[in-house]
């Protein structure tokens, strides 16, 4: 599933085409969930690394919060603030206040791009399509991301306590269920989310593929995934941001799915065929009695 994720995809085909840094920050994200047990250390300089990359990761640290690692907290901190150091002595502060002035210069300079699939971006378009000048857009965007948010913490709560993701009653329960949902709202809550930007939810859509269970589930996954990884880029207003409501579906999914649990899903009934299987070659050549 993941090698045939990974062969046709327009996010990964359109990083790899502009040499954009996004799958150096997937990989960091993946580091730091592989290495959180055995090495906390390099884990917590993994992540560490990704919010320097790009800002939107330190989302996930909220994950390690509620699995209360505190000794990876401190271990990030300090990696977070040693890594900032090296860039000051390296290039002063100018980078930091470079970053700090276009994120405050953003909703000003913004321009409408419908390729562009953010919040941001779909109610300027609005904004313009309706000629509602005068309309305060940025705040409506404030709010309607604040409201993602306490969604998303829902539905985090939601498969924390039926353990969607993972069963074990030892340590990681609350991070590993958490990371898929805290992945798209990685992505919502960015003020510009590009084509190339959808890698960062590949990893919540690859653990969702182990919980389908119904027809329902995998036909709104199936459109999710069209509209996220399969659509080429294109500006035609509104079709164009269909890839906005990609992660609000997959995010409606990870809400579903401790729900709806009443048949197996297609990789759980492959794993009870296999033994099967092995069972009637046994029995074939003597050996299965």
């Amino acid at each position: 599933a993941t090698v045939i994720f990974m062969v046709v995809n327009v996010p990964i085909l359109r990083t790899l085409v502009y040499m954009q840094v996004n799958l150096h920050v997937v990989n960091l994200i993946f580091l730091s969930l592989l290495l959180w047990r055995r090495k906390p250390f390099l884990s917590a300089l993994a992540l560490a690394l990704a919010v320097h990359f790009k800002a939107s990761p330190i989302i996930l640290v909220f994950a390690f919060i509620l699995e209360r690692d505190w000794r990876w907290l401190a271990w990030f901190t300090l990696n977070f603030f040693l890594i900032g150091a090296f860039s000051y002595l390296s290039h002063g502060i100018s980078p930091f206040v470079d970053f700090v002035h276009n994120v405050l210069s953003l909703p000003a300079s913004r321009g409408i791009n419908f390729r562009e699939n953010s919040f941001d971006s779909l109610f300027f378009a609005l904004t313009t399509f309706f000629k509602a000048d005068n309309f305060p857009t940025q705040y409506l965007i404030y709010i309607v991301k604040f409201i993602v948010g306490v969604i998303t913490l829902i539905v985090v709560a939601a498969n924390i306590k039926h353990q969607t993701f993972y069963k074990e009653e030892t340590r990681g329960k609350y991070l590993f269920n958490s990371i898929p949902a805290l992945l798209v709202l990685l992505t919502l809550a960015s003020p510009i989310v590009w084509v190339h930007h959808g890698v960062f939810l590949a990893l919540a859509f690859l653990v969702i593929l182990k919980r389908l269970s119904s027809s329902f589930q995998w036909t709104l996954y199936g459109f999710a995934y069209f509209l996220e990884f399969l659509v080429p880029t294109f500006d035609f207003f509104p079709w164009s941001y269909g890839r906005l409501l990609s992660p609000m579906i997959i995010l409606g999914l990870l809400w579903l799915l401790p729900r709806q649990q009443n048949r197996p899903s297609v990789f759980e009934a492959i794993n009870c065929w296999l033994p099967k299987i092995n069972t009637i070659r046994d029995a074939s050549s003597g050996e299965g009695i």
